[in-house]
């Protein structure tokens, strides 16, 4: 483990934009992680061994192409190249450590600070950094030594989301698209059964021929014998692995298909949200008597809707 704060480990992140004074800092500092003095940060990460202030050619890269074209013109000096013929063009023929003093003294990492943007607790701390939603949950920057006790920090992140009393799903999917993990598949397959059971959605917005292309449409959704709104088999396997893998009793797998699908917010025009998430539950455990009379409601609603007899 190495010797540095999270906020050192986020200001090393940052280090080559910054120079020895009169920096202005970017506000998540002061709002987010509550430090009034981020210079103090680049003083201590100097003073540790891992940002230096760079040599004469490291601050002329930090200068436009027309900026070192007057140096040059300065100096009566050809101005004509690429930039980096230019930075050795104005080092080759002028006086370094006149041209160094007047300018900006920008910091560079050093083999240590190299070394250290390699790290767990680097990439953990950059990932807590910009994922700024999951301040909302009680992870900030400050959370990467006890995440990192449990090895990998984006599971410890999952595990730690789960335990909520109301778990994000939709950030929780966000960190499982970056990972391989079985919980994500029962994630997104929650989702992709939630999406299926939308259908072709259709807007009718002229009163008079509403009612007949509504009764076209419900007549391939409803009952649920004969709906194509009915998952397929294959769609419920997958689903069906995953609640082994993760060790889901009935009860555990209702409430979980439940949570999900209430974040998700999605449109509702066959099936409400709740009739989604116990058309789910009921294929995965065959209970068509269910099935039965959820299609017959949401047909019932979908008819006096549109005003078909």
């Amino acid at each position: 483990m190495i010797n540095l704060t999270p906020a050192e480990l986020l200001m090393l992140h940052y280090a080559d934009i910054f120079t020895d004074n009169n920096n202005r800092f970017q506000g998540f500092w002061n709002y987010r992680y509550n430090i009034s003095d981020p210079q103090q940060l680049l003083s201590t990460l100097q003073r540790k061994g891992y940002i230096a202030v760079g040599d004469t050619a490291y601050q002329l890269q930090h200068l436009s192409t027309a900026e070192i074209k007057r140096h040059l013109s300065d100096n009566g000096l050809k101005t004509s190249g690429k930039k980096v013929d230019l930075i050795a063009r104005l080092i080759a023929n002028t006086d370094t450590n006149a041209v160094y003093n007047s300018l900006p003294h920008y910091y560079t990492l050093t083999d240590s600070g190299a070394v250290a943007e390699k790290t767990s607790e680097y990439n953990c701390v950059l990932y807590l950094h910009h994922n700024q939603s999951l301040d909302d949950y009680g992870l900030n920057i400050n959370s990467v030594y006890r995440l990192l006790q449990d090895g990998d920090y984006k599971k410890a992140i999952v595990n730690y989301l789960l335990a909520q009393t109301k778990p994000p799903y939709f950030v929780i999917a966000g960190i499982f698209a970056e990972i391989e993990d079985y919980l994500n598949a029962f994630v997104n397959n929650i989702i992709d059964l939630r999406v299926f059971l939308e259908g072709q959605q259709h807007q009718f917005n002229d009163p008079v021929t509403a009612p007949v292309l509504a009764a076209n449409i419900a007549k391939f959704i409803y009952p649920y014998e004969s709906s194509l709104l009915r998952i397929p088999v294959g769609r419920l396997r997958p689903l069906h692995d995953d609640i082994e893998k993760l060790n889901y009793s009935r009860d555990q797998v209702q409430q979980r298909i439940n949570e999900i699908i209430k974040q998700l917010a999605a449109s509702q025009f066959f099936f409400t949200d709740s009739e989604c998430a116990l058309i789910i539950y009921s294929e995965l455990y065959e209970d068509s008597d269910t099935l039965t009379a959820i299609y017959k409601t949401a047909e019932q609603r979908f008819k006096a809707k549109y005003g078909i007899h």
